[in-house]
């Protein structure tokens, strides 16, 4: 039997945060159905992690769009935020909240990331002579390149659920404001 893996264990093994997996699930239905232990966590076997690192592999390592993923993998059109006949503010209810959950849930691991780099610089400051400063600046960086893939990851999201809306007037993840 398939040795089965938690949340933590999928996230160290693909580097990949829990959030980022949970969405993933709603992108990839048929390929991600985690199953559930009897309190409701998930477990994963092999074939799932393959999946994400096929997915991560197509999408960051090939440019490929989540629908040029989807497609690749065989998967069903994922139900878009536009009904056909809505205006572009109108859309379904779940798919507006599966984005904004997965904004606030990124912003939080944002958040996360910049308090760690705080405190990095903060015994950088204290401590300037027991802390090889290459040593700290490379985890700062990082750091920092965590945190473009985690907007980047967000930033394709948004386009992919068609909120274009709410990308107008903020910066690119690469540091650009359209």
């Amino acid at each position: 039997m398939d040795k089965l893996f938690s949340m933590a264990e999928v996230c160290r093994m693909t580097g990949l945060a829990a959030h980022t997996i949970r969405f993933y699930e709603t992108q990839f239905p048929k390929s991600l159905v985690a199953e559930r232990t009897a309190g409701g966590h998930r477990k994963y076997r092999q074939a799932h992690i393959d999946v994400l690192t096929r997915i991560l592999s197509l999408s960051r390592g090939e440019g490929k769009s989540l629908r040029e993923v989807r497609e690749q993998l065989g998967e069903e059109e994922v139900s878009n935020l536009r009904d056909s006949g809505s205006t572009q503010s109108t859309g379904s209810g779940t798919s507006v909240d599966q984005t904004l959950t997965l904004v606030l849930e990124n912003l939080k691991e944002l958040n996360a990331r910049n308090d760690r780099l705080d405190r990095l610089v903060n015994i950088l400051l204290a401590e300037t002579g027991t802390i090889d400063r290459g040593t700290a600046l490379s985890q700062i960086d990082a750091i920092r390149r965590e945190t473009r893939v985690v907007l980047n990851d967000s930033h394709r999201s948004l386009i992919e659920l068609g909120m274009n809306d709410l990308l107008r007037n903020t910066v690119e993840p690469d540091g650009h404001e359209h």
